[in-house]
């Protein structure tokens, strides 16, 4: 089926007693196209809930955006992401306006067996991997025990690790079992 109404709005799949067209054009139902849709923007809408757009920005980069509040959602520009952030700066750049102390990044590893857990890597030009910071799960002494580490390379070879705070509070340098709240194991150099 398919309406035209007197302001000009044409609707596919519409009746007037189901959905009348409020824009230029409005389906209702699946849309398919082998070619190239072009648009400064598309709406996402349901009834009932917020509305959504995906929109070239001004300037450069494209936003998802929260067209309810006009609170841009993600923004992608110049090959960087802005999460919460229109105007992105590094490759990552995550705002939230939130008072109190709450989390803005959320790294999960739903496997939850010992000895596995998560690494965020750091690789400097062609050396490979030059350095990492990371969690395991060592369930020692107790069920869901974690430990934090930090490695560190030496001329590009494959990180070390250099540092860890455990479970309970005690950090080892040079040790990945601390016996006291500060732990140093090693050489004097």
């Amino acid at each position: 089926k398919m309406i035209l109404n007197d302001d000009g709005n044409l609707g596919i799949g519409t009746t007037f007693t189901s959905v009348t067209p409020g824009e230029k054009l409005t389906v209702q139902g699946n849309i398919s196209a082998s070619a190239v849709i072009e648009a400064n923007q598309f709406k996402l809408h349901r009834s009932g809930y917020d509305h959504f757009r995906l929109r070239q920005s001004s300037g450069t980069g494209l936003e998802f955006y929260n067209s309810t509040d006009d609170n841009v959602t993600l923004k992608l520009d110049s090959g960087k992401v802005g999460i919460g952030e229109t105007s992105p700066d590094n490759i990552l750049h995550i705002t939230k306006d939130q008072g109190g102390a709450s989390s803005a990044l959320k790294l999960e590893n739903k496997a939850g067996a010992d000895d596995t857990g998560f690494d965020i890597d750091f690789q400097l030009a062609s050396s490979g991997l030059s350095a990492k910071i990371g969690t395991i799960r060592t369930n020692s002494p107790g069920s869901a025990d974690t430990d934090m580490f930090f490695s560190t390379s030496t001329n590009g070879t494959t990180p070390t690790e250099a540092m860890r705070i455990i479970h309970d509070g005690k950090v080892g340098i040079g040790t990945t079992s601390p016996s006291a709240k500060l732990h140093l194991s090693g050489s004097n150099g």
